[in-house]
């Protein structure tokens, strides 16, 4: 499986790199109680994910706190409770991202994760659902956007013909749609994906999509990783697109690394695009250390944080805004509900 050898990897790289994270971090107290849109979380299984294996957390090396795959959206959940997070845009199969919503109806986004390999095809790790399926998913108010789009892995091209349909179908609909980019692991080539070629997670490619689509809901995942340039260029050119920081912020990176990237898109003046989120896959544990890779950024003002942290996010889908929090309302937060 794909994400078996991505977690076995980048396991060694991360640990062996020293990137910092160890554990999930307490907040500090002006950070107490900030609401929080998680725009990038995933609906797994460890079945799905690793043949039932429960593969080691990324950065310490340790076993998952979750023993179970029921424990997965179990301690999900606890997490969103400790962190204030509103909602979460929710990536993965249609069926295990419908059971999870089920369990929790008011705090996930129902997204479709697909690669544009269709489901007869056997190499296709993440299959395609029909255009049927998804238009009727929606329709009947159990879809609300598309992604992640994980084709780089797969050897498809964001502007290919494999996912045309999927975009204008997002643009005829109004629907979000994430995409995966930058690079993976190292060797993936070589094991899981043998269609993978760096050139394809640039997200320069996304140029003709948006070009035939204006207005495009789109995001860009991972915040176009090494292409930071590519990521400026788009940004500039096409206003509704914004970026996320999933990944970056718990440690698939270097926390220098990841901090210098986010500087440079707040001084490029891309602040009000910028969206958390934690990529947390079977690891709801990186919740707290993807929301400690913000809060830790020494540059980053109140205002700034809570745009990314929220209002961001808010505006990219559809939700109001809400002020940024004051000292007293943090503190009276703290000792109420979350919800």
């Amino acid at each position: 499986m794909l994400r078996t050898f991505l977690a076995l990897v980048v396991l060694v790289a991360l640990v062996g790199c020293g990137s910092g994270q160890r554990g999930e971090p307490a907040r500090n107290e002006s950070a107490v109680n900030r609401p929080i849109i998680d725009v990038h979380m995933h609906a797994f299984t460890f079945e799905a994910w690793s043949n039932g294996n429960r593969p080691p957390h990324p950065t310490t090396g340790k076993p998952p706190e979750a023993k179970t795959s029921a424990d997965i959206l179990r301690l999900t959940l606890e997490a969103m409770d400790r962190y204030n997070i509103k909602v979460g845009v929710l990536s993965g199969s249609l069926e295990t991202v419908h059971a999870w919503q089920a369990r929790a109806p008011d705090r996930f986004f129902a997204f479709a994760l697909f690669s544009g390999r269709p489901a007869s095809d056997t190499r296709a790790h993440d299959p395609t659902p029909s255009l049927d399926l998804l238009r009727g998913e929606h329709a009947a108010g159990l879809l609300q956007g598309l992604g992640e789009i994980t084709s780089p892995y797969e050897g498809v091209d964001y502007d290919g013909p494999e996912l045309a349909p999927y975009f204008a179908l997002a643009a005829e609909l109004n629907l979000p749609i994430g995409v995966h980019t930058g690079l993976t692991f190292p060797e993936a080539v070589f094991t899981c994906c043998p269609q993978y070629r760096i050139e394809r997670g640039n997200p320069l490619h996304l140029d003709p999509v948006l070009a035939r689509h204006r207005g495009l809901r789109l995001y860009i995942m991972h915040m176009g990783d090494i292409w930071q340039e590519s990521t400026l260029a788009i940004l500039h050119m096409y206003p509704q697109v914004y970026v996320d920081v999933a990944a970056m912020d718990w440690g698939a990176i270097p926390r220098g690394q990841f901090h210098a990237m986010l500087h440079h898109l707040i001084t490029a003046g891309f602040g009000k695009r910028i969206m958390f989120g934690s990529d947390q896959m079977v690891w709801p544990e990186l919740i707290g250390q993807a929301i400690e890779g913000i809060e830790s950024a020494p540059f980053l003002t109140d205002e700034e944080k809570h745009d990314i942290f929220y209002n961001n996010a808010a505006r990219f889908l559809g939700l109001p805004e809400v002020p940024v929090p004051t000292m007293r309302a943090v503190r009276r937060g703290a000792n109420s509900s979350p919800h």
